[in-house]
């Protein structure tokens, strides 16, 4: 019988895992803040992990906590003004509900390939060839992406937050 519950469980976390892939709403993101004044590189990723105690993290999905357990590693490009990294990023399991979940630095922008930085200094630049001759890693088209984003989606929500 308890092999059959089991079995059911593992079932049930297929399911919850194709479900979750195929709706993006369910996806959550461990977000690190952390202070680094370095260039960026996968060094630095892993150090913060390394110096990260998981007992502490909380599931964003079940809100358990010391339940979080290293999964996977997925390969993440981020384009910078004058080079390209690629990151392996850590993604957790909860031991609870099953529910994996990237962890991510404060720099990284969800979906995007382009470091919150880069963003920001995109969105307060009042001229594009200048900033395009100065960050030879993006063009016109991230610009006008970036821009169309943060009016979509992100304005509103700052201004209403008092951030903005």
């Amino acid at each position: 019988m308890l092999l059959l519950i089991k079995k059911e469980r593992k079932s049930s976390f297929l399911q919850r895992q194709s479900l979750e892939y195929c709706n993006p709403q369910h996806t959550h993101m461990i977000t690190l803040f952390y202070e680094n004044d370095n260039i960026f590189t996968q060094d630095t990723y892993d150090k913060i992990i390394d110096q990260l105690d998981f007992l502490t993290l909380e599931c964003p999905s079940c809100k358990h906590s010391g339940c979080l357990i290293k999964h996977a590693k997925y390969p993440r490009t981020f384009r910078m003004a004058n080079s390209i990294i690629t990151v392996h990023i850590l993604r957790v399991l909860c031991k609870e509900c099953g529910h994996t979940h990237a962890i991510l630095l404060c720099d990284f922008v969800p979906y995007s390939q382009i470091l919150l930085d880069d963003q920001v200094d995109i969105l307060t630049s009042n001229n594009d060839e200048e900033f395009l001759s100065d960050n030879p890693n993006f063009d016109l088209s991230d610009i006008r992406y970036i821009r169309k984003q943060y009016n979509l989606y992100w304005k509103q929500r700052l201004l209403s937050r008092s951030i903005s």
